[in-house]
């Protein structure tokens, strides 16, 4: 009688916001090469985990998180992305830069601006701000003033997976949230 036995490995990390504070009941989602989808929630300190996953296999792991639209909006926003255009204040961060492409134009614009301020107004818009953008924590970006070129920021990718990975991290910033004071935990 032959008798066939096979690994089992684990996928797991934290989903945090640029401040480092844990991002809970974010969904995050796992791919499997067959194309299965999988997924599960972050806990209140903002971990994950896949359990039970064969080996040899390829996965692709993302995260998303949808809230209240002006959870972390306010006119503070709206002045610190003014001010980046108008180039008093840089904005370094290229997870925030990404972030505050509102209307997802691969730059940062007064239309960015008008729509910022449509939804602080609470004046509907034609486009979704309500969610959260999460990048692999560990990606970095060849041209950090210009994110927005570069997807393969947003997952991350295992090729033929032999063993278990510990720090599949991501970090998140809320469209539209120049100052992250986002609530990381509401709904």
């Amino acid at each position: 009688m032959v008798t066939s036995t096979f690994s089992q490995i684990s996928i797991s990390g934290s989903v945090t916001n640029i401040m480092g504070s844990g991002i809970c009941k974010a969904t995050v989602q796992l791919k499997d090469s067959v194309g299965n989808l999988f997924t599960t929630l972050t806990d209140d300190n903002g971990n994950y985990q896949f359990s039970n996953l064969p080996t040899n296999e390829n996965y692709i792991v993302n995260v998303e998180k949808v809230n209240a639209s002006l959870d972390g909006i306010s006119t503070f926003d709206f002045l610190l992305i003014n001010k980046h255009i108008l180039g008093e204040l840089v904005i370094q961060n290229p997870f925030s830069l990404y972030a505050l492409d509102v209307d997802n134009s691969k730059s940062l614009t007064v239309m960015d601006l008008s729509l910022l301020r449509r939804v602080i107004l609470n004046i509907p818009i034609p486009i979704s701000i309500n969610r959260w953008l999460f990048f692999n924590s560990n990606y970095v970006f060849p041209d950090p003033m210009m994110p927005w070129n570069y997807p393969d920021a947003t997952v991350r990718a295992y090729r033929n997976l032999t063993e278990s990975i510990e720090n599949a991290n991501f970090i998140g910033n809320k469209i539209g949230d120049a100052n992250n004071s986002a609530n990381s935990c509401e709904n």
